[in-house]
Parts: C-alpha cells; structure tokens; sequence
C-alpha cells in the first residue's frame, strides 16, 4: 500500500465528455530526487460496475468469495476516506489508516 512515507497517488478527470480519467502513482526513491512516476489513462467507458456484478454473481453460484473481497472494501473506503480528508485540507498529504482487521467469521 503507498502511503505520504514511500509515494503518493494523483487522480484527476471526470471522464465522459470531460475528457479521459488519469492516475498518478509516485514512488520515492531512496537516494532521493523526484519521485519515480507512473501515468495511467482511462479514456474508454468504465464498464467496472458491470463486470463486478458479474463476477459477485459467479461467486454466488460457485459457492466462493468474489475477487473484490470484504477486506478489498474496507481497504478502498480507508483510500477514499484519506482522499476526503486530503480534500479538506487544501490537498494536504493523508496517512492511509487501515482498519482493524475483524474477528474472523464463526461460520465455517
């Protein structure tokens, strides 16, 4: 997980006819500088919705757990949390806090 200490990540657009939705990941480097850069572009529909409820209804016929997980949930609402709190504050750097993993489910 990238976190204020080891990189940063940049997303911006709104897609449609704003144009494309871009994504920066930086990553420190240890001798220093700027920062190492990946650049992302998603300029084509966004067709995520659509294949994660294919793939939540294939775990549900096959007896499994979906790709995008519970904890895969949890971890994304503490991004998103941070980026709120990023926006509140003028764009300012947010540590991630992760959540305390739950007690395991007594079902078996």
């Amino acid at each position: 997980m990238c976190s204020a200490r080891t990189g940063f990540a940049a997303v911006d657009g709104l897609g449609g006819s704003y144009g494309p939705e871009t994504l920066t990941l930086g990553t420190r480097r240890p001798e220093g500088g700027p920062p190492a850069q990946e650049h992302f572009t998603f300029p084509d529909c966004d067709m995520s919705w659509k294949d994660e409820w294919v793939e939540f209804r294939h775990a549900i016929d096959e007896g499994r757990e979906a790709l995008g997980s519970g904890a895969d949930g949890l971890a994304a609402a503490c991004i998103i949390d941070a980026v709120y709190r990023s926006s509140a504050q003028d764009g300012a750097p947010m540590l991630v806090v992760e959540a305390v993993e739950p007690v395991a489910n007594s079902r078996s």
